[in-house]
């Protein structure tokens, strides 16, 4: 066998005594074990992370992925009950407009949207809300862009709208509050904000966004009066200009104010 005799007689002497790297291979094995009971999604590295935490016990993460391969132990991946195709629409609300904004009264039928607005060099996001009895606008609020649309803006403005409905005597009436399903309008928090003031939510999504028609001339940048902006200390002035403007842009003829049509500098 080609093996010393002083070689395999020291071997037979210590066959059944473990060396110290075996038994600290042991003691980890009972660990890993104990913790990928518990913890079934946890791989080698955060199982690592809980033995030296829970025992004090500083090992590598090599030695714990060997120890795990030994013992055949893997991590299983969550599960989730829900399976959507990418893609697909989260619906939460049916579409009751169709397309209907015919009205009877004011705050029967409302919808809302957020536009983007420039001042100073500064990203402005201008929440509104309409009223398709009269296209006015009964709710509004004009904040700072941060990394997205802010839910806080939609909460000011969606408790100006509620506000308008309380003073009008219109909250015990239903209304129908038509929006597009965007995050915001679909969280649990904003739907809760409008629970008690008799609300009926409908929405619906690209290719029929059945509220584009009625907030077309509310909606667009103010990319088109630069100089204009640097004229106010906030953006909230050039709101009313703002809505003149864009409905100017609509009609099949020029108006009768120059600005409107010509360079605003």
């Amino acid at each position: 066998m080609n093996i010393s005799r002083s070689g395999y007689y020291k071997w037979l002497k210590t066959k059944n005594i473990l060396n110290q790297y075996e038994i600290n291979r042991r003691d980890l094995e009972s660990l890993i074990r104990d913790i990928h009971k518990r913890k079934l999604s946890y791989g080698y590295h955060r199982i690592n992370y809980l033995i030296r935490k829970e025992t004090g016990w500083v090992v590598s993460d090599n030695l714990v992925h060997k120890v795990c391969k030994i013992l055949k132990i893997r991590s299983k991946a969550r599960h989730y009950s829900i399976y959507k195709k990418p893609g697909e629409e989260s619906i939460k609300y049916p579409n009751l407009i169709n397309n209907n904004w015919n009205t009877t009264r004011p705050l029967e039928k409302i919808t809302s949207d957020t536009t983007m607005i420039w001042f100073k060099r500064q990203r402005y996001d201008w929440t509104y809300y309409v009223d398709a009895f009269d296209d006015s606008i009964i709710g509004s609020d004009v904040k700072p862009f941060y990394h997205g649309v802010s839910m806080k803006n939609h909460k000011d403005a969606l408790q100006d709208m509620l506000n308008d409905k309380i003073k009008r005597g219109y909250k015990s009436q239903e209304t129908i509050f038509h929006s597009d399903q965007g995050t915001i309008y679909s969280s649990v928090a904003f739907n809760n904000a409008h629970k008690d003031y008799n609300i009926t939510r409908s929405t619906s999504r690209h290719p029929y966004p059945d509220h584009h028609l009625t907030l077309l001339p509310f909606s667009g940048p103010l990319s088109s009066v630069p100089s204009l902006l640097h004229v106010q200390p906030s953006p909230v002035p050039l709101l009313p200009f703002y809505l003149i403007l864009r409905l100017s842009l609509l009609l099949p003829f020029e108006t009768s104010v120059p600005i409107l049509h010509g360079n605003c500098s």
